[in-house]
């Protein structure tokens, strides 16, 4: 009975060994397969602006943003000490002010909350804009772009249940592959294991053991021999 337990506690062990290994190749997988489509989503978002953006800047004169490209595109124009020039509705942040001032990347992206939405927001530095208080002088100002998450976090959410039901699925394939491995890999063992046992019962020193291949059960055939 010792012995018994002893053998099951070991086939246990490689079972779950083996099961282990590969539910935690299929989470990896998952989860490398989420980080991937949320980059890819969240980038689309990030060209999208930046196409608004250089197309709003492009030309020369007074700018226009076409917001028909852009879906609930939020934007505005705002100087280095914190004062909307034109648009509105999006917080004004460090970021903003210091890219007004010259300080900071031409461009940057961050993700902003807007009445419980989340935004992705791109921030232009340094944009000479006319404003009708100063018709005739140009200011410095930041430029300001945000376009919502909802679809990218509605797509996202539809690929976690995909995602989720695809780990139980493995999870479920992989105890159950380990298993027929385990009982698989330790049947030539479990065979060795029963004529040595054998042996030690009866005494019977001529007996002999299949001497098996080049592999260590083999050897170890070889050496009881």
């Amino acid at each position: 009975g010792v012995r018994d337990a002893g053998a099951m506690t070991f086939r246990s062990r490689l079972v779950a060994a083996a099961a282990i290994a590969v539910v935690l190749a299929v989470l990896g997988a998952c989860a490398a397969a989420y980080v991937a489509s949320r980059t890819s989503l969240v980038s689309s978002i990030d060209g999208t602006l930046r196409a608004t953006a250089d197309s709003a800047l492009s030309h020369q004169g007074p700018i226009h943003v076409d917001q028909g490209s852009a879906r609930g595109l939020t934007y505005q124009f705002v100087d280095a000490t914190g004062t909307v020039l034109t648009g509105g509705g999006l917080p004004v942040s460090a970021a903003a002010k210091a890219a007004a001032a010259g300080r900071g990347p031409g461009y940057s992206y961050t993700t902003i909350t807007l009445g419980g939405t989340p935004y992705r927001e791109l921030i232009v530095g340094t944009v000479r804009v006319t404003v009708a208080t100063t018709p005739f002088q140009p200011i410095h100002a930041a430029f300001q772009l945000a376009l919502p998450l909802t679809s990218v976090n509605r797509q996202l959410a539809h690929l976690r249940w995909a995602l989720v039901l695809v780990a139980v699925g493995g999870i479920v394939v992989a105890v159950v592959l380990a298993w027929l491995v385990g009982r698989t890999a330790l049947t030539p063992l479990d065979e060795l294991t029963a004529a040595v046992e054998d042996v030690a019962d009866t005494t019977d020193m001529s007996r002999r053991l299949e001497p098996g291949g080049p592999d260590e059960l083999g050897r170890l055939r070889r050496a009881f021999n």
